[in-house]
């Protein structure tokens, strides 16, 4: 054993199977030093820990105070270092980094190349999140909840003060997507492909955000709707019901789409507006003010409807 390893592997094991359905055999820590974390101790010398499969799981220098415990285990080649905690009966494995101010507590599963990692602000992943693929998690960020990112997702929380982007519930972010700032993803929302998420923008229900689609600052984009290619949701605009926006539409301002309505084409939609039943917006059609399009009317071919009024073709 290394003198200076602050904790050595006991004779306590038991056996941990990957999502390969291999089998690892994992060895309870006990840490062989007092372990300080800002001046205070935080690990006892002769304190008993969670598992891992070899010296190469966690750091073993002691001005390193990342630790693994309760029934949480480390395996495969995953490392956990630079002050990360692992708690209860979470999984980190196959290549997996976790390093950085990060907690990861309850069922929660990191594993193939994901890495989670933060100087800054804290990064907590709780129930039965599941992190995997190659998904890279940084900045000020909680998940939770039943939630999946994987593929080549990146989620990028915010590090300022009393800002924190939040995923949970069985939300699922995968491809290349990017969510970051202060962002909240939640229900049944998917992020997918190339898609982007940020500012303080909300995503939930049964919401589908994908293609190379941007919703951001304040909008809003719930129950079943679907924002695709290249499409931009932002300001405080709203999205919700079974609408769609395609292509290279935007909804801005406090404007909103509900219903069955579709907005595509180059179409606007600003202001105050409102574009809602089975109504259609498209062929660079801008809606403004507090203009209402709504029942089956379809405004098309670069029209530009702003005289506040309700337009309807039933």
């Amino acid at each position: 054993m290394d003198e200076n390893a602050k904790y050595y592997l006991s004779k306590e094991t038991k056996i941990v199977v990957d999502n390969n359905g291999c089998e690892h055999t994992v060895y309870r820590i006990i840490a062989s030093q007092d372990i300080y974390c800002n001046d205070a101790i935080v690990i006892y010398c002769g304190q008993k820990g969670g598992f891992v499969e070899s010296t190469s799981n966690l750091s073993t220098k002691l001005l390193d105070s990342a630790w693994v415990y309760d029934d949480a285990c480390v395996f495969g080649n995953a490392k956990v270092r630079q002050g990360a905690n692992i708690f209860g009966n979470a999984r980190i494995y196959g290549e997996a980094v976790i390093s950085g101010n990060v907690w990861i507590y309850g069922n929660a599963q990191v594993y193939d190349n994901a890495s989670i990692y933060s100087n800054s602000g804290t990064i907590a992943v709780l129930d039965n999140a599941k992190i995997y693929g190659d998904a890279t998690v940084t900045g000020k960020t909680r998940l939770f909840g039943n939630i999946e990112i994987f593929d080549n997702a990146k989620i990028i929380g915010s590090y300022a003060m009393n800002e924190e982007l939040n995923i949970y519930e069985h939300a699922k972010i995968y491809g290349k997507a990017i969510v970051n700032g202060n962002a909240n993803i939640y229900g049944n929302a998917i992020i997918t492909e190339e898609a982007m998420v940020s500012g303080d923008a909300t995503i939930c229900d049964n919401a589908v955000i994908k293609g190379k689609a941007r919703v951001e600052r304040y909008a809003k984009v719930c129950e079943n709707a679907v924002i695709d290619d290249f499409a931009t949701v932002t300001d405080y605009a709203v999205v919700s019901g079974n609408a769609k926006i395609k292509d290279y539409a935007i909804i801005k301002g406090k404007s909103s789409v509900l219903g069955n309505a579709k907005v595509m084409d180059n179409a606007t939609v600003k202001d105050k507006a409102m574009v809602k039943g089975h109504s259609k917006v498209s062929q660079g059609a801008i809606i403004s003010k507090n203009s209402v399009i709504t029942g089956f009317k379809r405004v098309k071919r670069d029209e530009e409807i702003d005289d506040d009024k309700v337009h309807r073709f039933l």
